[in-house]
């Protein structure tokens, strides 16, 4: 079965969101969780600086911690956003195809 050019139109744009939507979730994920993690850190310098405690090593370990958090489950985010729009997009045009052809053909 041969594929039309709006078809191949559809195929190309969605391979383009794919990558495009996944690779920008993944950007925004990490982003935000290197900003959390030196948050942490910043303040966990303060803390000690305050203290006269001078571990800065437990810092390190305490931002490297809440990066690894704030990163889990990274992989299912971006596939949530791949997918779902991939998925209702398709779904949609495919009924109101469907629809579409049912009432010319009758």
């Amino acid at each position: 079965m041969l594929l039309k050019r709006w078809q191949w139109i559809a195929i190309v744009l969605s391979i383009i969101w794919a990558v495009s939507g996944g690779a920008y979730e993944w950007s925004v994920s990490t982003t935000r969780a290197h900003s959390r993690a030196l948050a942490e850190y910043e303040s966990c310098i303060e803390i000690n600086v305050l203290t006269h405690n001078p571990a800065l090593n437990l810092c390190a370990q305490r931002a490297s911690r809440v990066f690894a958090v704030e990163l889990k489950g990274l992989w299912r985010c971006v596939v949530i956003v791949i997918v779902t729009p991939l998925a209702v997009v398709w779904t949609v045009t495919y009924l109101l195809l469907t629809g579409w052809r049912a009432t010319h053909r009758g």
